[in-house]
């Protein structure tokens, strides 16, 4: 994708990966963004954020996101990024149980929009600027997760389990199998 817009040499890379793949936690996406940031510093090849965000994009969805490392609303597939102007540091829980959820398959499995009220995102938004957890924990919403605990059922339980541990908000992350806590 990069060789499209700019002439780039032959590069060796070697990748150490310590984001398990499949989880859901854009690892394969920050890979792609990292290595194309160190592309545009090591080559000089002068490219802006919105050039990085468009050439990620044609890479993957959700990958533009990774472009600028900064907290930001994605739209469309992920390749639309509007970074937020405020947004405060909250503590997550990640818990990864080792399985993968196609998401190929639990899209199959899920027969309906993800967003159905463009409004309720900008609530959410506003909610997450505001750094409440409890009021995180009223807005936050995951339409994917029916379809993927039909795919897994093992996975339901985990989402019920955690707010013991004192977390304020639990969703599972995506399609996929990965399940966070906002403290």
């Amino acid at each position: 994708a990069l060789r499209k817009r700019r002439r780039v040499p032959p590069v060796r890379i070697r990748l150490t990966k310590r984001i398990p793949s499949g989880a859901g936690l854009g690892g394969a996406s920050t890979d792609a963004a990292g290595l194309l940031q160190a592309a545009n510093r090591r080559f000089s090849l002068g490219l802006e954020a919105d050039e990085l965000e468009a050439i990620l994009a044609a890479v993957g969805s959700d990958t533009a996101f990774f472009a600028r490392g900064v907290p930001a609303l994605c739209t469309g597939r992920g390749g639309k990024v509007h970074p937020l102007a405020r947004c405060p540091a909250l503590e997550l829980v990640v818990y990864w149980p080792g399985t993968v959820n196609p998401t190929g398959e639990i899209f199959k499995l899920f027969n309906d929009s993800l967003t159905t009220d463009a409004s309720k995102v900008l609530d959410f938004v506003q909610v997450v600027a505001d750094g409440d957890p409890g009021r995180i924990r009223k807005f936050l919403r995951n339409r994917l997760e029916p379809a993927a605990f039909r795919w897994d059922p093992r996975l339901k339980r985990v989402p019920s389990a955690l707010p013991d541990a004192g977390l304020s908000a639990v969703r599972m992350k995506g399609s996929r199998s990965v399940i966070f806590g906002v403290c």
